[in-house]
């Protein structure tokens, strides 16, 4: 919908390039303004205000004043047991728990991301940046994309008529 030089579009987000989403994506997109920021601060010797970035935000916007951090990412995968967890997420607690397949032991490796995150932005080491991006973001995204396929399957099977009649 257009109303003079104004677009306006339901929710969506107007990325460019012609391209609009059905969902809001702004919050999304304003996460790698914190990882920018966070590369700054670690290249200006200013880890502490790296890491109040990671943990509290700086630009995804959740309500006013309120910021949801890349430090999130990890207690929303973290909070659920392991039995919920996503095929990748689990693969990599699996690999950390030493091939166990103890619900405990996968449960305790939940924090490995983010410990080593704290540890990296605490020392001040130049790859805390990238470490956010593959071990919080990637494993976030992997995460949604796999719930979202997981939940358009369950869609088409609820739609399939033959999966509801009963003697074959």
């Amino acid at each position: 919908l257009y109303l003079g030089q104004v677009q306006i579009t339901a929710q969506g987000t107007e990325l460019g390039g012609g391209v609009v989403t059905r969902t809001n994506q702004e919050l999304w997109a304003d996460l790698p303004l914190d990882i920018r920021i966070i590369r700054e601060r670690i290249e200006n010797k200013e880890s502490n205000e790296a890491l109040d970035i990671y943990l509290n935000g700086r630009n995804a916007q959740t309500a006013p004043g309120v910021f949801k951090s890349l430090q999130s990412l990890t207690d929303e995968l973290v909070a659920g047991s392991p039995s919920d967890a996503t095929p990748n997420y689990l693969y990599q607690l699996y690999g950390l728990a030493g091939r166990s397949t103890d619900s405990n032991s996968l449960k305790e490796q939940g924090r490995y991301a983010e410990n080593y995150i704290r540890a990296a932005l605490t020392e001040g080491y130049e790859y805390s940046g990238d470490a956010i991006l593959v071990l919080n973001v990637w494993m976030y995204a992997t995460h949604l994309l796999y719930n979202g396929i997981h939940k358009c399957q369950k869609m088409i099977n609820a739609d399939e008529q033959g999966l509801f009649q009963l003697g074959g």
